[in-house]
């Protein structure tokens, strides 16, 4: 077997699909777990450096494509809801 370059690296990405539709990447579940911690959709945006409305909108984009709520907003903060 041959020696891996010097500066070369070797990386991959994991998500889970249902009938071809892609809903469990890295950074979605960072987010969900970001929400959950913090009770807040600006708390975790802010935590993983990405805007408001992308977090949202990455939120609503998971609530219409699988046909559950995946965080519930409030005006006190937002919650992970549990996959039922």
């Amino acid at each position: 077997m041959s020696e891996i370059p010097p500066g070369v690296h070797w990386h991959s990405d994991l998500w889970a699909s249902i009938d071809g539709q892609r809903f469990g990447d890295a950074q979605r579940m960072a987010l969900l777990v970001a929400i959950a911690e913090s009770g807040s959709i600006t708390a975790a945006s802010q935590s993983l450096q990405i805007s408001y409305k992308a977090a949202w909108d990455a939120v609503a984009a998971r609530t219409r494509r699988q046909g559950h709520l995946w965080c519930c907003a409030a005006p006190v903060g937002a919650m992970a809801v549990a996959a039922s």
